[in-house]
Parts: C-alpha cells; sequence; structure tokens
C-alpha cells in the first residue's frame, strides 16, 4: 500500500510458531520491559 508520502506499508506473509509451549503472561514482568514469551523463544532455541 502506497501512502500518501510516498512510503510503502507492508504486513508479513507468513509466521513460524510452537503453539505447544504455553508462556503465563506476567503482567508485573511486562510492565518491567520484560517480553515472557520472546525470553522463552530464546530459551527453547526458538522451536527447534
Amino acid at each position: 500500500m502506497r501512502r500518501r508520502s510516498g512510503g510503502m506499508v507492508t504486513a508479513p506473509d507468513f509466521a513460524f510458531w510452537n503453539p505447544d509451549v504455553e508462556v503465563e503472561f506476567d503482567p508485573k514482568a511486562w510492565r518491567e520491559g520484560h517480553d515472557t514469551q520472546f525470553e522463552r523463544a530464546v530459551v527453547s532455541g526458538g522451536g527447534k
């Protein structure tokens, strides 16, 4: 999609995820700047 400014807006066509790994949402950690889902993905090797 072209914007008036001449720039472009794009969206990803696909994504990979491992639905078998559940991570509880921790509001306190989120407020402190931690992304528990991302951190778990890094620890687990991104599903590999």
